[in-house]
């Protein structure tokens, strides 16, 4: 159930960071770039720590740190 749970929070943070990628590419010049670019940082960020607590989970016997 928990690996589940990582999966579904992976699959959702890995189609939020390709929505924003979108979303900078048709930005307009008077959107704040800095403002989607600090926005994909934490989804990169986030999806990251999901991956490390996947991995502990799957590394550690079923228990994740």
């Amino acid at each position: 159930m928990q690996r589940e749970l990582y999966f579904t929070t992976l699959d959702f943070l890995i189609k939020a960071i390709e929505a924003k990628e979108v979303e900078m590419d048709s930005a307009f010049a008077g959107v704040n770039c800095a403002v989607l670019e600090t926005q994909m940082a934490n989804l990169q960020r986030r999806l990251h720590v999901e991956f490390c607590y996947l991995a502990a989970f799957a590394d550690g016997d079923g228990q994740a740190i």
